[in-house]
């Protein structure tokens, strides 16, 4: 009884810490208007405007990117570029936001991202079976510190919840044509692609859903051949890659992924050994997943997925992890645990309160912690035999 009560209490002031150190980090981004011009909508409104303007040739040129950036936060002036690192079609979704200013562009992008959080949580509760109207479970993804930071960065990942969550929801309808379709959408975000494989062994027509997938696919590098041209699309990778060897290194400890936890864990490790380490170790995964495919139930395959796509992109940011939204929900639709009661769960305290660990700046951590997560969803056996043990141990002590 005294364990119980303990455990509540600390329970209520971790809640209660949690709650007001998101809102103090909220306030503290608005009451300081120096901070619009280091959100990431800074980089994509400069993105759209580059586009706007009739460079988008020049669109991964560092030097015409900070040109268009001092554009975007005249008069402040910024000597370090923040870049823009989307493909083209990402940029030109923002042109409207360039002829706004950056504080109204905030708002318009907030109240939009606000919309599609909303819309999430009215999608899953009205598709999913389990799950029940509940201001509880919108509060929660409201207060997800990764929708906090989707909300405070202006970034599209929103868009991606969005995607995930239809592909989940046509999957357990089989529509694949559908799922092919919305899967093409995370070429919005070229880095969730690395959750294709695992979806293609989860699809049981695959001919409808490749035809879907390729189709649209193919709309979407037109559409980027028609704003940038050919050649800024073959260039798009090598950007890439640079930018996050020389960006990404000074924000260590803003950045999460096994490959960074490894960069941090042995700094001595170049970037082309960290690339074959991160890509064998994806390589295994994959191959576990496959080996246990038929042994995971559809809830279990779809979160180890999302888990193994965000653990082994090249970097993750806090606002990336709004995806974990979806393994969130759908634990929750197989729970008999009332709403109200969603943290008694002990697998959504863990998804829920992780992120928060980039918050104080301790993503490794959080990235060890999503491992022994996805370790839960491939092999739930093994972690119900550890537990029998530690029972069948209690006992014997007590």
């Amino acid at each position: 009884m005294v364990k119980e009560y303990f455990v509540k209490c600390l329970f209520f002031i971790v809640s209660v810490s949690y709650a007001a150190l998101i809102t103090q980090t909220s306030l503290f981004y608005i009451s300081h208007p120096i901070y619009l011009y280091q959100t990431d909508l800074m980089n994509l409104i400069t993105g759209g405007m580059i586009i706007r303007e009739g460079k988008a040739k020049d669109l991964y040129n560092n030097e015409t990117q900070l040109y268009y950036q001092n554009k975007v936060t005249y008069p402040y002036e910024k000597h370090i570029l923040l870049p823009f690192r989307n493909i083209p079609i990402v940029g030109f979704l923002y042109i409207p936001f360039t002829y706004m200013s950056l504080k109204m562009a905030t708002i318009s992008i907030f109240v939009i991202n606000l919309g599609i959080l909303f819309f999430f949580h009215k999608l899953f509760i009205s598709n999913v079976p389990g799950l029940s109207e509940s201001k509880q479970l919108l509060l929660l993804t409201l207060s997800y510190w990764p929708s906090v930071a989707t909300l405070i960065s202006g970034q599209i990942v929103g868009l991606i919840l969005i995607a995930f969550a239809l592909i989940f929801l046509t999957l357990i309808k089989k529509k694949y044509l559908l799922t092919g379709i919305f899967t093409s959408l995370l070429f919005l975000r070229p880095q969730t692609i690395l959750f294709l494989p695992m979806l293609l062994l989860m699809v049981r027509n695959r001919k409808k859903f490749l035809a879907g997938f390729i189709l649209s696919g193919l709309i979407i590098f037109m559409l980027n051949i028609c704003i940038s041209g050919a050649g800024v699309i073959f260039g798009f990778p090598k950007f890439v890659f640079s930018i996050e060897n020389t960006f990404f290194n000074g924000r260590l400890s803003d950045v999460s992924s096994v490959y960074f936890t490894i960069k941090q864990l042995f700094p001595s490790v170049g970037s082309s050994g960290l690339l074959v380490i991160n890509g064998l170790l994806y390589l295994f995964f994959l191959i576990i997943f496959f080996i246990k495919r038929k042994s995971l139930s559809l809830i279990a395959g779809y979160s180890a997925s999302l888990l193994i796509t965000l653990l082994f992109s090249i970097h993750i940011l806090s606002h990336d992890l709004i995806i974990l939204l979806i393994p969130i929900y759908l634990i929750l639709s197989k729970n008999t645990i009332k709403p109200k009661n969603f943290f008694q769960n002990k697998l959504v305290l863990l998804l829920f309160f992780t992120p928060f660990l980039y918050l104080v700046g301790v993503p490794t951590i959080s990235t060890l912690l999503l491992l022994c997560v996805l370790f839960y969803f491939i092999f739930p056996d093994i972690y119900k035999n550890f537990l029998a043990v530690g029972l069948r141990a209690k006992k014997f002590l007590l």
